[in-house]
């Protein structure tokens, strides 16, 4: 297993993020967590294009990235650099998106925690049926029962990280 320094700050908030026009990924070498959005891809394509037009090694495009572009800001080079190695190489790891019924079994968790009949009945009724997600927010907020919720979900979101990491062959060091 491979032994991995990683900012918790940067991993947990884009930890099973769901995103329409954007992929995160952990660069197994530095720990890095990368954003890239589809308008970072639409960017990096035009510009390969443009240097190499149809066809371009790997090497190449690294090459002139880390030697050439001097003007782009650190977060470019490196989106630019990730975008570039990720066809040839395991190097990036995709993080998990969100997972709805995953998020439904966390409610359905958290509710068989609480001991108070009240609440854990007024919860159950929440989660039934559309709309769970938002109904489930409101009973947290009547019954004063955000700050139980948010130490609840971060403790299983940390197991899920560590599970997902250890999956990877990847033994966390959070820093």
């Amino acid at each position: 297993m491979k032994r991995l320094r990683i900012d918790r700050s940067d991993f947990e908030p884009l930890f099973e993020t769901s995103s329409y026009d954007a992929t995160v990924y952990l660069d197994s070498d530095t720990g890095d967590v990368i954003l890239i959005t589809q308008d970072d891809r639409d960017t990096f394509d035009t510009w390969v294009y443009e240097q190499f037009g149809e066809f371009a090694t790997t090497s190449q495009i690294v090459g002139v990235i880390e030697k050439v572009i001097r003007d782009w800001d650190a977060r470019k080079r490196e989106v630019m650099v990730t975008l570039a190695h990720l066809d040839d190489s395991d190097r990036y790891i995709e993080l998990p998106g969100q997972n709805t019924s995953q998020s439904y079994g966390d409610m359905e968790k958290f509710i068989v925690t609480i001991k108070d009949k009240t609440q854990h009945a007024a919860l159950e009724t929440a989660i039934q049926g559309k709309g769970a997600f938002s109904r489930f927010k409101n009973t947290l907020t009547k019954y004063d029962l955000w700050d139980a919720w948010n130490k609840f979900i971060e403790d299983r979101k940390y197991k899920r990280m560590a599970a997902w990491l250890k999956s990877q062959n990847i033994e966390p060091s959070f820093f």
